[in-house]
């Protein structure tokens, strides 16, 4: 029971820590960096704690006697650790702080590493909600809870509905369901030739994407602090953002983005979207569960 505990706890930790990465510069970009690598080592310890699991299913899950949803859950564990492993392979390539010597300037690895990241927060939520009912089961061990009243159930339920809502509103105004989408598609403009077809492309695709065709004109997305700004051409044909007159995103290469409330903020906002990807998980698969009971 102490390694369910321990497991529950380390779940919400990981995916607490794994919303600061959303935005690399949102605390620093040394902490991006280091962060990133000790949440892939908490990760390693994750697959081992469920590693008899995954053995498990492994060994039969080409069977016809194995359920369906524990098949489901077994490829969002392989989709889960695939997404993490591109995110920490790409992100090594892409250091500026810890591994500047292993920088890749001849191929787009930054768009990948970006939407690899929104693909394993879906996933996340995703397993979160397939997993939510062995969940709530620790949570009420943890803090003896034989029975939740009534009363106490309709408060519940009306926060997992506001959850719902807000997770969706800030889907809507983040794009959250777009980015993988837009990582797709950049990358087929760009081995297609046709970046008209691209949207914002980001700086450090490197020499690679320039040798395609260079960047059609307002088709970077600018690093200063007014937003995308003006353009400034780089060499190789590249153009980088300069800083504009609004409000800005960074404050410098290695600097802090923001206040600890904009952190919060992206934090409960994060954590709101995956929720509601939980939520809707949660009550579909126990929905699927009564039918077939």
């Amino acid at each position: 029971m102490k390694k369910d505990y321990f497991k529950w706890f380390l779940d919400l930790l990981m995916l607490v820590f794994l919303i600061t990465f959303v935005k690399a510069k949102m605390i620093s970009l040394s902490y991006h960096e280091i962060g990133g690598l000790i949440i892939g080592a908490v990760f390693v310890i994750h697959i081992v704690l469920n590693w008899q699991w995954v053995k498990n299913i492994a060994k039969v899950l080409f069977s016809s006697k194995l359920k369906a949803r524990n098949k489901l859950m077994f490829w969002f564990n392989v989709l889960i650790f695939i997404s993490m492993l591109t995110i920490i392979i790409t992100g090594l390539f892409i250091s500026e702080i810890l591994f500047p010597g292993l920088r890749v300037e001849g191929f787009a690895m930054r768009p990948l590493h970006e939407g690899m990241s929104y693909l394993a927060l879906t996933l996340v939520g995703l397993h979160i909600g397939l997993n939510g009912r062995w969940l709530i089961s620790v949570f009420k061990k943890m803090f003896s809870i034989i029975q939740i009243r009534p009363g106490i159930n309709y408060v519940l339920r009306a926060v997992a509905a506001a959850i719902l809502i807000f997770g969706i509103f800030s889907a809507v105004q983040t794009d959250f369901y777009g980015k993988v989408p837009a990582m797709v598609s950049t990358y087929a403009a760009i081995y297609s030739g046709d970046l008209n077809g691209a949207g914002p492309i980001p700086y450090g695709l490197g020499e690679g994407l320039h040798k395609r065709g260079g960047l059609p004109p307002g088709k970077f997305k600018g690093e200063g602090r007014g937003g995308e700004g003006q353009q400034q051409p780089l060499p190789g044909g590249l153009h980088r953002g300069q800083p504009g007159s609004g409000k800005g995103d960074f404050r410098g290469r290695h600097g802090q983005e923001g206040q600890p409330n904009q952190l919060f903020y992206m934090i409960i906002t994060y954590l709101s979207i995956i929720g509601s990807i939980a939520i809707v998980t949660y009550y579909a698969d126990k929905i699927l569960a009564r039918k077939k009971g």
